[in-house]
């Protein structure tokens, strides 16, 4: 339509326009702001109905009454909270990772000032005064950072909003109007600042815990054997939470909308949590005083946390991965999705921590058989995230719960990309390129003029005829009701010869493929192919209106029968159903053109016109433009087919590359907290860079001590969120589309370039500071620390 003017003209002189002989009305518009009332529609639909009833006999002709206005607000309104649950569902992620950060950074700061608060604690400070004074410092910081990430998000959904305009524009000739109200940047600013003093509270309760020796002389808190008293309330606790969140599930869950999977996922791993303190409790007590694994030696007081973690990831895993009987008939919804990633993040770090030893100590043997350099580094760099588990763990979840939001956003939009393909395909079949017009272009398609285009361009041309027809089982009484209007779409020889069009499903005694089927219904008049919509007992429409189907079945009796004389009416059998997708090209019912024409006066409709193999989808496109060229005067629409559904494909990449992006700036903001991180980590420990350089470590070493270390928390980290990711997209694929045909899709090479872009930029963002580290001189940090 790019090329083509569209004027709006009264209808007297679209009449004249037209040469149209007796005026012809498609449909009646009614608007009122009464019919927004209660009742106020329906009162209007049955005057309406007795209205033509009476004047013209509607009712037996199909007449229909649609609040148009209302399904298309109700369709915007539906299509607008899509969009927004899954910005909503993605951006949960960056969320969750957003308060790891904030606890890393205030846990980080709690250890920098260890000393500190052991020496208000020695001269009386309450536990409680502790936390109320760590929570009133962060708000503070919390209020303004609230403040200004509220405005800026004003900003960033501003430019996200202007490159969707950009996409709908482009696609469909739509747009997007940006605005927002003062309560939503309330709120947002008012969500932000709670969900940071949650969790500073938190975090202030882990810190006022400490041993107030230990902080004072900066040393270590040592694990105990045993775990305090309050883990038996803890435990209760989540046990409880669990069978009530079971309960909740079939109380007030739904199966359908996946708020009852959601339920039903968090019970199962808030038992699983709870059960952490009696194992703990039971492992202490069986285990002996040390464990022998081969040629390794370890204590009860090491082995039995990680122990602990191993089990709780990998029962994680295995309930998340699992698909109990309960479970099976619910549906995966937004919030399903959200826990199940949480939790499945969360099982691989527990993973990943409790077995960092164990991979450490092998890395560190070998690289002392690759280098001594390497031998002594090795160790030294993963000495720090080893001894600090919590942190690690806070860094490692915060990385993977933002890469498994963009790798499995990733996957959707390459299996959703490849769908709208399939669905492309299913539309056309061998065919490229329509052209809908009721102007006979005669039998000799030699003779055509086709502008530049020569009929031999194409290897199959084939002219369908319509007629309009009134429709309903040959068992129906009620057909005031139960009849509808269609289309009877005649086809000849030439149709069938290049295969059709793809079917959904057939009577096995035509034959064992589509093309089989075409011919049979060729030879037989008494044969019939309906579109999907027909087979149905309701269909969307256009902008969300919902229409009724006739709910026709595989060797059903129809009656079809022309409106305007009730004398000719023929009983046919459906012999077979169009896929969904070619009946937006192809409504109505098919059948032999001698049939369509001899009964019902069937004229042509639309020419369907086939490329040979090879042709470029550009070629294609230049074809298409051609022939609108050319039949303009005849009143002919031509489409490109392959076309449409590739602008829609790229309408939505767009989309999801708009989440793609709102997603990287979260994993930018996660990589930028890293950065302070090592700041301050490089300022904490400068006394231990000090020692090692004055032990004869050169520049070199210490930068490539940090380098591994940095690679060990954020590659670690950003592996599991790409392993997982995959995993939960496979998932997601079994379960829902294997069974449809879809092909598993994966787009391999986008995921490797998030897995080593983000690396890369944690390296830049990291990379003065450990320059820093490297510069400190021997002696300036030893007079430091004296």
């Amino acid at each position: 339509m790019d090329d083509l003017s569209v004027a709006i003209v009264n209808v007297s002189d679209a009449e004249a326009l037209l040469l149209m002989e007796e005026p012809v009305r498609s449909s009646v518009m009614v608007a009122g702001p009464s019919l927004a009332l209660p009742g106020a529609y329906d009162s209007a639909v049955e005057n309406l109905t007795a209205w033509t009833d009476e004047m013209t006999t509607a009712a037996s002709m199909g007449f229909q009454v649609i609040p148009m206005k209302s399904d298309v607000r109700t369709a915007t309104e539906s299509a607008g909270a899509a969009f927004s649950a899954l910005f909503l569902i993605f951006g949960s992620f960056v969320i969750f990772a957003g308060i790891l950060l904030v606890m890393n950074l205030f846990v980080m700061l709690a250890d920098e000032r260890k000393s500190e608060m052991g020496m208000t604690r020695a001269l009386g400070m309450q536990r409680g005064d502790l936390r109320t004074m760590f929570v009133l410092e962060g708000s503070v910081i919390g209020l303004v950072s609230s403040a200004i990430g509220a405005v800026l998000g004003i900003g960033v959904a501003r430019v996200l909003m202007a490159g969707l305009d950009k996409a709908l524009s482009d696609t469909f000739g739509g747009s997007i109007l940006f605005g927002w109200e003062w309560h939503s940047l309330l709120t947002g600013f008012a969500t932000g600042f709670l969900v940071t003093w949650a969790t500073l509270l938190a975090t202030s309760f882990y810190i006022s815990r400490m041993n107030v020796v230990a902080a004072m002389r900066d040393i270590p808190t040592r694990l105990k054997d045993t775990l305090p008293w309050w883990t038996i309330l803890v435990s209760l606790f989540l046990f409880g939470a669990g069978v009530i969140s079971g309960i909740l599930a079939f109380m007030y869950g739904d199966a359908e909308s996946g708020s009852r999977y959601a339920w039903w996922l968090t019970a199962g791993f808030l038992f699983l949590i709870g059960l952490v303190p009696p194992l703990f409790m039971v492992l202490s007590r069986v285990l002996p005083e040390s464990v022998t694994f081969g040629s390794i030696r370890m204590s009860r007081r090491i082995i039995v946390p990680r122990l602990v973690m191993t089990t709780l990831g990998l029962a994680m895993f295995g309930w998340g991965v699992w698909t109990d009987p309960l479970r099976a008939e619910m549906e995966v919804g937004d919030s399903s999705f959200i826990v199940l990633g949480l939790f499945l993040v969360g099982a691989g770090v527990l993973l990943l921590t409790s077995l960092a030893p164990i991979i450490a100590r092998a890395l560190a043997r070998a690289g002392s058989s690759l280098s001594s350099r390497m031998a002594a580094v090795l160790p030294t760099a993963l000495a720090y995230p080893l001894a600090t588990p919590f942190r690690t763990a806070m860094t490692m979840g915060m990385f993977s719960l933002v890469v498994f939001a963009v790798v499995v956003l990733s996957g959707y939009s390459a299996m959703f990309g490849n769908y709208i393909g399939d669905l492309g395909e299913n539309a056309k079949g061998e065919w490229e390129i329509v052209a809908f017009g009721d102007v006979d272009l005669g039998d000799d398609t030699s003779q055509w003029d086709l502008g530049d285009v020569e009929p031999d361009t194409f290897d199959a041309i084939a002219v369908i005829e319509t007629a309009v027809i009134q429709t309903h089982k040959l068992s129906e009484h009620d057909l005031e009701n139960h009849s509808q209007y269609t289309s009877l779409r005649g086809f000849d020889a030439n149709f069938t010869a290049h295969g059709g069009l793809p079917l959904d499903s057939w009577s096995p005694a035509l034959g064992s493929t589509p093309e089989e089927v075409w011919l049979r219904v060729l030879e037989n008049e008494s044969l019939v192919v309906i579109d999907y919509q027909l087979a149905v007992e309701e269909w969307q429409g256009e902008r969300g209106i919902m229409f009724e189907g006739m709910d026709y079945n595989i060797g059903d009796a129809i009656v079809v029968k022309d409106p305007f004389n009730p004398y000719v009416n023929h009983t046919l059998y459906v012999a077979a159903v169009l896929e969904e997708e070619s009946g937006w090209f192809a409504p109505g019912i098919s059948v032999n053109k001698n049939f369509s024409r001899d009964y019902f006066d069937s004229e042509p409709s639309a020419i369907w016109f086939s490329l040979p193999d090879g042709t470029s989808i550009e070629d294609e496109e230049s074809i298409a433009k051609e022939l609108q060229y050319a039949l303009v005067e005849e009143g002919y629409f031509v489409i490109s087919i392959e076309v449409i559904f590739q602008s829609f494909q790229s309408f939505i990449f767009a989309m999801f590359g708009l989440l793609q992006a709102f997603l990287a700036l979260g994993l930018a903001v996660g990589i930028a907290g890293l950065g302070v991180i090592t700041i301050r980590n490089v300022s904490e420990r400068q006394h231990q860079t000090g020692i090692l350089r004055a032990l004869g470590f050169q520049r070199g070493m210490v930068v490539a001590g940090y380098l591994i270390e940095l690679t060990w928390v954020s590659l670690l980290g950003i592996l599991n969120g790409a392993v997982v990711g995959i995993g939960f997209h496979w998932q997601l694929y079994v379960k829902y589309l294997k069974e449809e045909g879809a092909e598993f899709v994966m787009p391999w090479g986008e995921i490797s370039l998030i897995v080593f872009g983000a690396y890369l930029l944690t390296l830049l963002a990291t990379a003065w500071p450990v320059r820093r580290a490297a510069s400190i001189h021997p002696a300036e940090a030893l007079r430091a620390a004296e």
